[in-house]
């Protein structure tokens, strides 16, 4: 009978060092359930794990839970085993402001992923036509802090950096804590939304900045530029020639640009920001 229960007892345990990538001949340090590798066995490796589980075991003493109990709320599997979060910022509600596999600046480029194993500078992008590396701004349009990310954004398509960049305009009265009590926030990124897709993203990013080239005094309010209607107004009318009343239909609630608005918020508080 106990040659049997011996014998079980050694398949179980080579089942479980098997799905722990443990082969017959191997050797392995296991420390209050912690699997401890060869290569990491030194006095002073085993004398940090040994502190640590001193400092849980008195975590859990002070906690007054019984020492029965130690054993199983030790070997607990309480770490996850992905310790990456990975943001989808797949959506249509994205507007990319260039296309290095389609941009004619990008031509003389190599198209081929072969170039991602020749060496490069330490910490610079390769230079490949394939829209492998992409920059999404969430920012509000009218905040200070976004027309600087705007500058920014304008930048590294001037220097034509390896980057497919994204903007996702989040007006400021994106959520219950609305501070864009006139709605001039909503209507710049509905404006936005509009000249990416009538004109070229370009036109759009370079109309959004002129509106700050030259700001006044009067024009800050806290961290929020303060811009009247009448000003985008005669803005949009000298740049593009489109005057008020087609502006209007633009920015009224039921255009297709307040809409694509609408969802940028929705996909903007989705995500957790």
């Amino acid at each position: 009978k106990k040659k049997k229960e011996l014998k079980s007892e050694i398949e179980y345990n080579q089942k479980v060092l098997e799905s722990i990538g443990i082969s017959p001949g191997d050797s392995l340090l296991f420390l209050n359930g912690i699997i401890i590798h060869e290569d990491d066995v030194n006095i002073f490796s085993l004398l940090n794990h040994l502190k640590s589980e001193a400092r849980l075991l008195n975590g859990l003493q002070e906690l007054d839970i019984p020492p029965v109990y130690y054993e199983d709320i030790l070997s607990l599997k309480v770490h996850p085993t992905h310790t990456k979060y990975t943001l989808n910022m797949r959506s249509q509600t994205i507007m990319f402001l260039n296309d290095i596999e389609k941009d004619p600046v990008y031509a003389k480029w190599p198209n081929s992923v072969n170039e991602f194993l020749r060496p490069t500078m330490f910490g610079s992008l390769r230079q490949i036509r394939k829209n492998a590396f992409n920059l999404v701004f969430a920012l509000d349009p009218l905040s200070i802090v976004g027309v600087n990310l705007l500058e920014y954004v304008q930048l590294f398509l001037y220097h034509r950096s390896p980057l497919r960049i994204g903007v996702l305009l989040v007006p400021s009265g994106c959520g219950e804590n609305s501070d864009d009590t006139d709605g001039m926030s909503e209507k710049v990124s509905s404006i936005f939304n509009y000249l990416v897709t009538n004109r070229t993203p370009l036109a759009a990013l370079q109309w959004i900045l002129s509106l700050f080239e030259e700001p006044d005094d009067h024009m800050i309010v806290g961290s929020h530029f303060n811009i009247s209607w009448t000003e985008i107004v005669h803005n949009l009318d000298d740049t593009f020639e489109i005057d008020e009343d087609d502006l209007n239909d633009i920015v009224t609630e039921s255009s297709n640009q307040i809409e694509a608005t609408k969802k940028s918020c929705e996909f903007f508080l989705l995500r957790g920001f």
